[in-house]
């Protein structure tokens, strides 16, 4: 299993790798300087399940949120939880 989080959801994704006796794992993102989000997952979820964290409050949250799911879906996860 795997924990992810947008830069908005890194204190819930910490509570919840808590819970699970698990650590967040690490993503890098960011923007390229047209303002486009990226994202590079420095662990990969080959295989297993993910679980992304974040929130939808504004845009630019919401596209991150997106970007990162669809970044772990080009991994071939089993399962993919977005809270």
């Amino acid at each position: 299993m795997k924990i992810y989080a947008t830069n908005s959801g890194k204190k819930m994704a910490a509570k919840i790798a808590a819970e699970l006796g698990k650590e967040p794992n690490n993503i890098e993102v960011g923007a390229y300087p047209d303002s486009q989000i990226n994202c590079k997952l420095l662990e990969t979820p080959h295989n297993e399940i993910a679980i992304i964290v974040g929130n939808t409050l504004g845009p630019t949250e919401f596209v991150e949120l997106l970007t990162i799911l669809d970044t772990v879906q080009s991994f071939g996860v089993q399962k993919t939880v977005v809270m």
